[in-house]
């Protein structure tokens, strides 16, 4: 008797290891945000960069995780939001007050670039609530809105592929529009791929593969081109597919809830 109640003991610290580990990753990219702020302070700013993108991997992979062992806990996903709102928005935030207002410190560049960076950061962290609330009723292919990783990664390419701070007037003027962008894409209704469909298993296995080797291949040998062009490539995506047409409609998330509420049923997310 003594014996299996070991055993069960075992498999219960066994259970609470599994449902934990998602939230390894996420404070890793807690740490990782914190490490960026810190290098953006002493003028690290190549470093900075780096480990906001280190904090986008690593809020990849908590999610995967979390989906694979089936070990989503309420803890963790108010864990993952706290990370995620240091990660994409306080540290990208600071990392571009650095690298394009601070030389001005005082000026006026220097102030609007102080607000414009604080918009980014509100954005953010609307964004984020909004993710929240929304996400179980919209299309898993998409997220609506310019995801947070996705802006914080555009600022960290542009400091990775130019890490020395701005000195002339006009980047800095430049680096403001960028952030006004961004923080506009953050909140609007346009849709950009969430890639959660794609499915290793598949027939198209081979070309997910395969198109995955040569982003990766490209990262390690030109990693300044291939991230900035990444980027570049996912912030237009969504805007061209708005232009063109090609996303299509879906019922707004209040209008999903009313009908949940009426009890009628909801039309189907495209």
């Amino acid at each position: 008797m003594k014996k299996i109640n070991i055993v069960k003991k075992g498999k219960k610290h066994l259970s609470q290891s599994v449902f934990l580990f998602p939230s390894l990753f996420t404070i890793a990219s807690m740490y990782c945000a914190f490490f960026s702020i810190a290098s953006s302070v002493e003028g690290k700013l190549s470093r900075a960069a780096l480990y906001i993108g280190f904090s986008i991997i690593l809020d990849g992979l908590d999610g995967r995780i979390a989906r694979a062992l089936n070990a989503h806990t309420e803890i963790g996903l108010q864990l993952d939001s706290l990370a995620d709102i240091i990660a994409f928005g306080v540290a990208p935030s600071i990392l571009i007050y650095y690298w394009a207002f601070h030389p001005y410190y005082g000026g006026y560049y220097s102030k609007a670039g102080f607000l414009a960076a604080f918009l980014f950061l509100m954005c953010s962290a609307v964004r984020l609530a909004k993710f929240n609330i929304i996400s179980t009723l919209t299309d898993k292919r998409f997220f609506i809105g310019l995801p947070t990783p996705a802006s914080a990664g555009v600022i960290a390419a542009l400091v990775h592929y130019y890490p020395q701070p701005l000195k002339a007037s006009y980047a800095s003027l430049t680096a403001i529009v960028l952030l006004i962008i961004l923080s506009f894409l953050m909140v609007s209704k346009i849709k950009y791929f969430s890639f959660k469909s794609i499915n290793l298993r598949s027939q198209k296995s081979y070309f997910y593969i395969i198109a995955i080797a040569v982003i990766i291949a490209s990262i390690l040998t030109f990693s300044q081109i291939a991230l900035i062009s990444l980027a570049t490539i996912y912030l237009l995506s969504g805007i061209i597919m708005r232009l063109f047409g090609l996303q299509q409609k879906q019922p707004s998330p209040s209008a999903i809830i009313q009908e949940k509420k009426i009890g009628t049923p909801s039309s189907p997310h495209t």
